[in-house]
């Protein structure tokens, strides 16, 4: 299984012009979208372990009302990070 992953540092999207990023040798990255995806992976593989522990399949499910505090604030911030993705992508795969 093949990941495609990119990010913009200081990612702006206003109307149909996605801005920010910090340069990179062969593009630009944004931080935030690098630091959600090791927060998602941290919860889902924390809940495969638990779900193992207790004889259920794993799967990429997380039950969220069990997280502590703390993990609710890091996925908060993480979702809040990932939010223009949808429209980012639509409009890149998508331009008139």
């Amino acid at each position: 299984m093949h990941y495609f992953v990119t990010a913009l540092k200081d990612f702006e999207f206003s109307g149909k012009a996605p801005g920010g990023g910090e340069a990179a040798s062969d593009g630009a990255f944004w931080e935030p979208l690098d630091q959600a995806q090791g927060v998602f992976l941290d919860l889902i593989a924390a809940q495969q372990v638990e779900d193992i522990a207790h004889g259920t399949p794993p799967s990429n499910a997380v039950s969220v009302k069990r997280l502590s505090a703390r993990d609710r604030d890091r996925l908060q911030v993480a979702l809040r990070a990932v939010t223009a993705i949808d429209a980012l992508t639509r409009d890149l795969l998508f331009k008139e």
